[in-house]
């Protein structure tokens, strides 16, 4: 009878600590679908931070032209007009962050890499003048096209531009470099984002969410790339530059096939490609 005592003891304990074990993990999936919430609503502020910055700029300074009186009824139209431009792609932009967040894949489309990439390189070359920072682009003299979303695509791509610059400022102007490379391989397409910054205070996505110090921290810019890259069956990866010893992020992306007699214009606009 003891023994049969003790085996149902043993019984019952395993049971209760099964129960503990299932009631354990429970909790942590609904906490971790709570953090993950909270990460998706932080990412999508930290993506309209920058536009709406924009925004409420070119509101005070027609304000301004108006108080004034230096302001004519043409300019005022032309004010508005950049306010309702302002205003869509802030609609757009939220858009294509609740689709991407959702898990929605949206819609693709042929885009060569090339190309997107100079268009954003170009859409910085003030910022990176006033900086004093030194580009060195290492694009192929072909198109690399991939069935992307564009728009989300546009967005990982600028948080990893924004991210390298801002590491910069932590280094003199003379050592400021930014190295942009894509490279087109038999199995993927690897697009690298390189800085003689500082470098990154951990590789883990999560640990650098956790630890961002502020509301734009790179680490909210790093999430939205990571889920990008994701939605593209592609992969996000962190480490130190050899060469430049600071940040190395790099977007990796299934190549594709496409029409040989796709033509698309690569020329950067307003600048030649090079070293700027």
């Amino acid at each position: 009878m003891a023994a049969v005592a003790l085996l149902l003891l043993v019984v019952v304990l395993l049971m209760h600590n099964r129960r503990l074990q299932v009631s354990h993990l429970r909790q942590k999936s609904l906490l971790e679908a709570k953090l993950e919430r909270g990460l998706q609503a932080s990412a999508l502020a930290h993506e309209l931070r920058q536009p709406l910055s924009y925004l409420l700029m070119q509101s005070r300074l027609m304000q301004s032209r108006v108080e004034g009186g230096s302001a004519d009824p043409m300019a005022v139209l032309e004010g508005v007009e950049n306010l309702q431009r302002s205003a869509q792609q802030i609609h757009q932009l939220i858009d294509t962050i609740t689709a991407l967040l959702r898990g929605q894949p949206g819609q693709r489309e042929p885009v060569d890499l090339v190309a997107l990439v100079q268009e954003l390189l170009a859409s910085f070359c003030a910022e990176r003048s006033l900086r004093q920072i030194q580009l060195h682009l290492d694009l192929p003299s072909e198109p690399v096209v991939l069935e992307l979303n564009k728009a989300q695509i546009s967005i990982a791509i600028r948080n990893l531009l924004m991210n390298a610059q801002q590491a910069l400022l932590d280094v003199e102007p003379q050592h400021r470099h930014l190295a942009v490379t894509l490279d087109q391989k038999a199995e993927q397409v690897q697009l690298q984002v390189a800085d003689s910054g500082p470098g990154l205070p951990s590789h883990s996505i999560r640990e650098l969410v956790m630890n961002s110090s502020t509301a734009g921290g790179m680490g909210l810019g790093l999430f939205t790339v990571h889920a990008i890259a994701k939605q593209h069956q592609g992969r996000l990866t962190l480490g130190r530059s050899q060469a430049l010893r600071g940040a190395e992020c790099s977007l990796w992306f299934q190549p594709c096939s496409v029409d040989s007699g796709t033509s698309i214009d690569r020329a950067l606009p307003g600048a030649p490609v090079g070293i700027h």
